[in-house]
């Protein structure tokens, strides 16, 4: 150990997968974020990441190979000093997965992910934080985002389906940690 310096231990929590929405979304237009009067609630594409100082993203749905589906990631944050309670995004990032050719798919019918549903293989960074880690083009795996959160105390997962040979049917997982 070199002298003066502390020793320290680093501890990540462990990493749990929470679903963006509570079924899976078939048409979303959601182009941008806009500050809220109240807490987001879970299910509705937001996820509660109190605790947490990185999230690791996942979509996945239902579609034929290569139909692909565009997400933007915001993070919100209460805005202390207001008169009344008030949240504000900050963007992160937006990407556009493609659906793989269901090599990656879910283990059973009655799971969250399920065996009709296929993981995306592809993911590519249109816009945003260019610090965010990409695992792209896996051929056998699903492809994944991670972000930093930077303090925020959730994540915002907003489909936009305009312009693409969308998906049909999706989701995304979030991964705390």
């Amino acid at each position: 150990m070199a002298y003066g310096v502390e020793a320290f231990v680093l501890r990540t929590n462990k990493r749990h997968w929470y679903p963006a929405y509570s079924d899976l979304q078939e048409s979303a237009d959601d182009t941008h974020a806009t500050v809220l009067s109240s807490a987001p609630s879970g299910g509705t594409g937001y996820v509660n990441t109190e605790s947490a100082n990185v999230a690791k993203i996942m979509v996945y749905g239902n579609g034929s190979e290569d139909a692909q589906i565009i997400t933007r990631l915001y993070t919100y944050s209460p805005c202390q000093k207001s008169t009344s309670e008030c949240w504000v995004p900050s963007f992160v990032a937006k990407l556009t997965w493609t659906l793989s050719d269901g090599t990656v798919e879910g283990p059973a019918t009655d799971s969250l992910v399920t065996d009709d549903d296929t993981f995306c293989d592809v993911v590519e960074l249109n816009d945003g934080d260019t610090s965010i880690r990409l695992v792209t083009d896996t051929a056998q795996n699903g492809a994944s985002v991670t972000i930093d959160l930077e303090g925020g105390s959730y994540l915002l997962v907003a489909f936009d389906g305009t312009g693409l040979t969308e998906i049909s049917e999706y989701n995304a997982l979030v991964g705390k940690f």
